[in-house]
């Protein structure tokens, strides 16, 4: 099972510069006080941006999380969904730059969050693990 899988991820929208998706918010996601846990926005911005620099690179790259910063602006309680909007803002050789705004079910701004994805050739990965 992947993280697309658990986090059971919705409308999923994935164009060169924006990627968009929902997740239905149930008590799964309770961090003990009926709202959203933080890291549940987070997962859910990393995996958007992950996504969405997978889908514009070659076949012979990939990109993994190098950098995240995370601004919570409000709760959300648990209950209704939370919609990812993903902006490529820098399209680099070796780092893409995403700004994830992260709304509930109420178009209300709960998190922005900024991933730096580092790009990286696979046939390096896979020289470091013995593979040829």
């Amino acid at each position: 099972m992947n993280i697309l899988q658990v986090m059971d991820m919705k409308n999923v929208v994935l164009k060169d510069d924006y990627i968009e998706a929902r997740i239905d918010i149930t008590d799964f996601y309770d961090q003990s006080y009926g709202i959203v846990h933080g890291g549940l926005t987070i997962t859910f911005a990393e995996t958007l941006a992950g996504l969405g620099s997978k889908n514009i690179l070659d076949e012979d790259y990939m990109a993994v999380g190098q950098n995240i910063t995370a601004n919570h602006l409000r709760p959300k309680k648990i209950g209704g969904f939370l919609q990812g909007i993903g902006r490529l803002i820098h399209r680099g050789k070796r780092t893409h730059l995403w700004t994830i705004e992260i709304k509930d079910e109420k178009n209300k701004l709960i998190s922005i969050v900024n991933v730096t994805n580092a790009i990286m050739e696979l046939y390096s990965i896979k020289l470091e693990k013995g593979e040829k």
